[in-house]
């Protein structure tokens, strides 16, 4: 008799959400069989524990079951599978926090779950971690076969599967991670199937998923799951060396006879990479061509004396010599047949003091500009070489596009006269102090003069010229006016101009300076006497000059991008007559400002002009169906509009076909062709904007659509109309009727049929059917729509998104019938499920559920199985995988019209892949089919285990892990598989697992995602006893070191040294140290700072194991206990130490030491960027000492300390410009390890310090205390204390 092994393990990837929860309350969720294989039979107990023992609380217990909308619910983190929680129906038997659950059948595998409850007022806590009860899969009747034999694939490998078994006529098949069902050869990629194998050439991100083999007769292999990497392994050459290359962008230069190593390394997590390194030499027939880009010259690849695919990729250029410059490619391979990657080139060049040929450049210099007259356009490195391979000198190349002048810094407004004012012009990173070379000329735009540059306006074509200011070179990048006057008035411009190499940028954009001019020669006058206008509106302008003198003309600076300068006439719709400018219609690309100017020029005053945009009204009609007598107000808002518009409201009179746009224009576009001809003006309907218009008593002869628009004051000119809106007055007793069939209801799916009927009452005629979409798209049946057809009675629409709107029938006369609103919805979507899950086991049961818009109401369901392409079925067509497929009805398919169809008992004959939808109505009317789901049913396995080592479940990164198959049967059929974040997959994991050899698993360096469930399973599907190996970070294993109460005490006091590690992991036991100097046979400690490392020793305390428990204690502290601390964790059952812990410094003040520090200048408190000196004094002049000290980001470092430091002498420390980082405690120390006194100092960036004594005083000593303020402050206050 077989037995099933089940066993539980956490399951960390799952997380669930609740309603009503407290989320600073999460109960822990355990059990009494932890890391124990259980048989049927067994019985388990879960512990939730919430850390309150208040018996007020009641305990709930739920189990995760497919998604139910009845159910709380959230996603999987895989995005693959939606779950519920599901409150056990027994669950009142664990309301005291312990539930029991005897292992009756593997229909109880599932995960667990619970909370907490509390009445009055109701509580819940949250959803405590998941628990996941697991148990085998069953014999397999086929066999899949996969090469390579592993998991993980990257895009472009190739793949071969090959199906064996009973009989004949199997295939393969595959269910894809987008849900997508096929069958090999796959159209989609390169794929052939052959003999009961199938080749994929090169797998894509599309291949990813689960694959199996299945018979004719429906009889199905085990399911293989593949992962696709969504990116190509990349290949790279790094050097391995201690000689440091001189980089010159992508150009690693040596020197002659130095030694070089290179190493071909892949980005890759798989193991098994061959290695093949080459050099780029011109192209030869019978070696491989070097991969170039498309147009670039061709070139070959040269194997590299001994590199082969048994080497590790790895090259030495010892000595190095200028025969080995030159690119260097290497190719990364793997499989059979390969899978290969090459590298990009890497340039490596040797330094050749008598280069054989020189590479001369003209004009000679490596920076360009794009478009400048040389051979090349491209950044790179350029040099001549021989066909023997002989090369010339190296010269890098760089080739930018040409800066752009830019101008800024006039002020928006008007400046009066003495005002100053400056100009700045910018060239992007060329300045004049970044690049001498550069300097920047402004100028000044004038009327055209032949002496002059000439300057050509690019928006308006106007030919000026360039008066070029005085001195204009002399600030770099900033002119500036002291004193402007009416004459500094006009338009400015700046460029860059370089001398070597002669070069110059495009000018920059105009921009306008004005200066008021208290007495001008001319004026300018504005016929309407006003600044604001909008479009459509005309504007006439007048010079009027003194002296009735001539040679004046009118021109104006605009403000749009780009600024522009012109005279009158600006354009076609302007015109002059003498002294004036008419401008006939206004848009906003007249916006500036306008002046009139003569042509020795003198200004007149300027004056801004703005054009805004005319205001869009907008029509509201409520209510939009009025019962008759009820009243209606129109309101028409034109925002925007200024004071004293007029709003119009009018009822469009003819068939609105005629006055929206037709087919051959945007369907979705909203201009209304209204004219006079097609609108009849309301009575009375003149109001002011955003005046309302009110219909008190409403009939259905107001009935209709209506628009509105606003006119300006004083004028005939109009806003465009706005948008159209009905008005529809519901008649007890309508001259005709529209009826609908199927159904009166309004709402229909997409791709539903509807017909629609006038019942004319009575003998008129003369009637249409008539619409008006949501798109504002007017039409009557049968106007150009091909799924429509009239026959002066019925209008038959199969309906689309596009169909959604207003239908009524109306007549010649303009009579209407009743209206109704229609509206069309996406076809609907199904969507299908399997409960409890989606792989049950022999015997179990199993639930395919259906819902159309997650509901069953009104609709029965149909249910399918996908078949290869069979007679007499529906052929379908997956246009993602161009996969032809049939869906063959469930022979009892109405057990499930409800929309449940049970699998019960399961057998392995259900397994396939499954399809549903839902249909109603009659004629019928479907809904979409839902996506594929899989149906896995499994039974038992027989017995091996999984032997781990070491053999622990706890591990550390980067620790190795062995994982072996032991117990019955052939070895080597057997493989260790596992389940990490929701992922399954083969050993080999990843570039760290090793080899696969003799049924063990190797994983060299464990990383945290190797954390999951472990198991061993045979080609046929048996499987072991499963461990749940947990990966912990290293950052939680580091070792932290406190001291407190602080670690500046006094002499007798109490001091704790704390040592702690980030996560509480078992056997943690403490070491503790004293850091001295360097020392042979003492372990070395570093601690690196900003600009260098302070090295040196630890020595175990002789009573560290006092410490062991985290804590060290010295209960009457000396001054001989001064120094530094450092503390190290060890878990011993890991064999793992923690790195030592940053420094802790203690120290503590006693009688005057035979050493001491002198501070100058003597205070404790300094200011950024002062210097400061630290001097060490000795009684004995023959020790040396050193300045040391421990700055508050825990840096420990000798002077001198960074670049702003120095020794003046073995004993004297100077720094030149204090920083914050500056800090901390300082002190003297010799070799021996000696400590002088220790001196706290502080930087501070403020500008008020406090100067005190920097050395501790004796009682009865005097003490002042002063503020002592910057050299800008003046700040007297001192304080003296006896």
């Amino acid at each position: 008799m077989r037995r099933t092994l089940v066993f539980l393990f956490w399951f960390y990837s799952l997380t669930v959400c609740g309603l009503s929860t407290g989320p600073w309350i999460v109960p822990k969720l355990t059990h009494d069989k932890q890391n124990e294989s259980l048989s049927k039979g067994s019985s388990v107990t879960f512990t939730c524990a919430i850390g309150d023992p208040s018996p007020e609380w009641q305990f709930l217990w739920y189990r995760v079951v497919p998604f139910r909308d009845d159910l709380p619910a959230d996603s999987h983190w895989s995005g693959r599978s939606t779950y519920s929680l599901e409150l056990l129906s027994d669950s009142s038997r664990g309301a005291g926090g312990s539930y029991s659950l005897n292992l009756t059948g593997p229909e109880q595998r599932g995960v667990y779950v619970c909370r907490a409850k509390k009445e009055e007022p109701v509580y819940y806590t949250g959803y405590s971690n998941p628990l996941i009860l697991w148990f085998s899969d069953p014999d397999s009747t086929g066999h899949l076969s996969v090469n390579p034999n592993r998991s993980a694939l990257f895009m472009s490998e190739s793949l071969s599967l090959s199906c064996a078994g009973n009989g004949t006529d199997w295939t393969l098949r595959r269910i894809t991670d987008y849900m997508e069902i096929s069958q090999c050869p796959f159209t989609r990629g390169a794929s052939s199937w052959e003999n009961g194998t199938c080749h994929i050439k090169a797998v894509s991100h599309y291949d990813g998923g689960i694959y199996w083999c299945q018979s004719e007769s429906g009889e199905l292999s085990k399911g293989h799951y593949i992962e696709v990497h969504h990116h190509d392994a990349k290949a790279y050459v790094i050097f391995v060396t201690d000689t440091r290359p001189t980089i010159y962008d992508n150009r690693f230069q040596f020197e002659k006879g130095d030694s070089v190593n290179l190493r071909c390394v892949v980005d890759s997590y798989l193991v098994g990479w061959r290695f093949l390194l080459y050099r780029v030499v011109p192209f030869r027939d019978g070696l491989p061509e070097a991969p170039h880009r498309s147009g670039a010259a061709r070139q070959s690849l040269e194997l590299l004396p001994g590199s082969s695919t048994h080497a590790e990729g790895t090259l030495t250029l010892n000595p190095a010599a200028p025969e080995h410059s030159g690119l260097y490619v290497c190719r990364a391979e793997r499989g059979e047949p390969a899978y290969y990657t090459y590298s990009s080139p890497m340039l490596i060049w040797i330094k050749d003091s008598s280069p054989q040929a020189f590479l001369s450049i003209q004009p000679s210099r490596t920076h360009y500009f794009e478009n400048e007259p040389v051979s090349f356009c491209y950044n790179g490195d350029y040099w001549c070489q021989s066909e023997s391979g002989e090369l010339s000198n190296i010269v890098s190349i760089r080739v930018e596009k040409k800066p752009l002048a830019y101008l800024y810094g006039p002020p928006e407004g008007w400046l009066t006269a003495g005002d100053s004012v400056s100009l700045h012009c910018s060239l992007g990173q060329y300045t004049s102090t970044s690049d001498p070379r550069w300097r920047i000329l402004w100028y000044k735009i004038v009327l055209y003069r032949e002496e002059l540059p000439t300057f050509t306006d690019k928006e308006s074509s106007s030919k000026y010229s360039l008066e070029l200011l005085p001195d204009s070179s002399e600030d770099g990048g900033s002119y500036t006016l002291n004193s402007v006057g009416p004459e500094h008035s006009g338009v400015y411009v700046c460029r860059g101009e370089r001398e070597q190499p002669v070069d110059h940028t495009e000018y920059s954009t105009p921009k306008l300076l004005w200066v008021i001019d208290p007495s001008p020669k001319a004026a300018l006058t504005i016929n309407s006497n006003r600044t604001q206008y909008f479009q459509s509106e005309s504007l006439s302008l007048s010079c009027v000059v003194q002296d009735n003198a001539s040679g004046w003309s009118l021109r104006r600076f605009t403000f749009y991008y780009p600024s522009s300068l012109s005279g009158c006439p600006f354009n076609n719709t302007v015109t002059r007559d003498q002294s004036t400018c008419n401008i006939s219609s206004l848009d906003v690309a007249d916006s500036g400002v306008y002046w009139c100017q003569s042509e020795s020029g003198q200004y007149s005053n300027a004056v801004k002009i703005s054009v805004n945009h005319n205001p869009s009204p907008t029509l509201d009609v409520s209510p939009t169906w009025p019962a008759k007598g009820d009243t209606v107000i129109l309101k028409c808002d034109a925002s925007g509009s200024s004071s004293g518009w007029r709003v119009h409201f009018y009822r469009v009179i003819v068939p609105i076909e005629e006055v929206l746009p037709s087919e051959d224009t945007n369907f979705y576009s909203h201009e209304l062709k209204l004219s006079e001809n097609s609108t009849e003006l309301l009575s009375d309907s003149n109001r002011e904007a955003g005046g309302s218009y009110t219909l008190s008593t409403v009939g259905p002869e107001h009935t209709g659509f209506y628009v509105c628009r606003a006119q300006r004051p004083n004028s005939f000119s109009y806003t465009p109309y706005s948008n159209l809106r009905h008005l529809w007055v519901k008649d007890p007793s309508p001259p005709a009727s529209l009826s609908i069939y199927p159904r009166t209801s309004p709402f229909f799916e997409e791709f539903e049929s509807v017909s629609l009927t006038c019942e004319v009452k009575g003998n008129s005629s003369g009637w249409t059917l008539r619409r008006f979409t949501n798109h504002n798209k007017a039409s009557h049946c049968a106007f150009k729509h091909e799924a429509v057809t009239w026959d002066e009675r019925p209008c038959n629409l199969m309906l689309t998104f596009v169909d959604s709107g207003l239908y009524w029938c109306q007549s010649e006369s303009g009579e209407y019938s009743n209206a109704v609103n229609i509206s069309v919805h996406g076809q609907p979507t199904s969507r299908l499920q399997v409960t409890p899950n989606n792989w049950g086991t022999e015997g179990s049961s199993l639930t395919l559920t259906c819902e159309v818009r997650g509901s069953t109401t009104g609709w029965s369901f149909l249910w399918y199985k996908v078949v290869s392409p069979k007679k007499g079925f529906p052929v379908e067509f997956d246009s993602v995988t161009r996969f032809f497929y049939s869906l063959e009805l469930v022979a009892d398919t109405s057990m499930g019209a409800g929309g449940s169809y049970p699998l019960t008992p399961a057998s392995h004959e259900h397994s396939g892949v499954y399809v549903c939808r839902g249909q109603r109505g009659d004629p019928a009317y479907y809904s979409q089919y839902s996506p594929h789901q899989l149906v896995w049913v499994t039974g038992p396995s027989p017995s091996s285990w999984l032997s781990v080592s070491p053999n622990r479940t706890d591990f550390l990164q980067s620790q190795s892990l062995s994982l072996s198959c032991k117990g019955l049967g052939n070895l080597a059929e057997w493989t260790v598989r596992r389940y990490t974040s929701g992922e399954l997959s083969d050993c080999p994991f990843n570039s760290r697992s090793g080899n696969w050899a003799e049924s063990t698993c190797n994983i060299s360096s464990l990383d945290t995602y190797d954390s999951g469930v472990y198991w061993c399973q045979s080609t046929s599907g048996e499987l072991s006893n499963a461990v749940n190996i947990t990966v912990h970070e290293k950052e939680d294993f580091k070792s932290r070191l406190e001291v407190s109460p602080n670690h500046w005490v006094t002499e007798g006091s109490v001091v704790t040294l704390s040592c702690s590690v980030g996560a509480p992991f078992p056997g943690v036991r403490f070491h503790w140290y004293k850091a001295v100097p360097v020392s042979e046979g003492l372990p070395l400690v570093s601690n690196r700072g900003r600009f260098r490392e302070a090295k040196y020793s630890v020595e175990l305390l002789s009573d560290s194991s006092r410490g062991a428990g985290g804590s060290y204690t010295l209960s009457s502290s000396a001054p001989e206990h001064s120094g530094l601390y450092v503390c190290r964790a060890e878990i011993e059952e890991l064999a793992a130490y923690a790195e030592y812990s940053h420094p802790g410094l203690l120290t503590v003040t006693g009688p005057s030491p035979s050493v001491w520090l002198d501070v100058i200048p003597s205070r404790s408190q300094h200011f950024v960027s002062e210097p400061l000196t630290l001097a060490c004094k000795a009684q004995d002049a023959a020790t040396v000492w050193s300045v040391r000290r421990f700055t508050l980001s825990k840096e420990l470092s000798d002077c001198p300390f960074d670049k702003k430091s120095q020794m003046l002498d073995p004993s004297t420390c100077n720094i030149s410009s204090l920083t914050l980082s500056a800090s901390g405690v300082y002190w003297c120390q010799s070799e021996s390890g000696k400590r002088s006194n220790a001196v706290n100092i502080t930087v501070h960036s403020g500008n008020v310090i406090l100067e005190s004594p920097v050395h501790p005083l004796k009682e009865g000593e005097k003490l002042t205390l002063r503020c002592l303020g910057r050299k800008k402050c003046q700040i007297k206050p001192q304080c003296h204390i006896l």
